[in-house]
């Protein structure tokens, strides 16, 4: 069992602030343009919304945000257990208006974020 993200967060690393007058915000997909979103597959691409809770799997793999209490109804940005210790405490995010910028991937014909360095996430001001 590995541990969880919270448990090996960085007490360095911080997240980035953007304002809603900035691009990056405007051009940005909503959280819940999921057909949007399987179009940007393979492209590198950006999306916004709030973060509903972080999920984390029990044996450590994964921690997920997600946009809306049913998280199959919006995107979702995927942290795998290597790059945990690079990113802050994912759990502060919950609640926050948050900009998630990266490759968009395929996972079971859902289009998703996958997390690898903290500078893929912004914080709305």
């Amino acid at each position: 069992m590995k541990p969880l993200q919270h448990a090996v967060a960085s007490k360095t690393a911080t997240f980035a602030m953007v304002d809603k007058a900035d691009p990056s915000y405007m051009n940005a997909l909503d959280a819940h343009d999921l057909a949007g979103a399987l179009k940007l597959v393979g492209k590198e691409g950006a999306f916004k919304g709030t973060v509903s809770k972080l999920f984390e799997e029990r044996d450590g793999d994964l921690a997920i945000l997600d946009f809306d209490p049913n998280y199959r109804t919006a995107l979702t940005a995927v942290l795998k257990n290597a790059s945990f210790s690079k990113f802050p405490d994912m759990k502060t995010l919950e609640g926050k208006e948050i900009v998630v910028s990266g490759k968009f991937t395929d996972y079971r014909g859902k289009a998703q974020i996958e997390l690898t360095d903290p500078t893929q996430i912004k914080l709305v001001k």
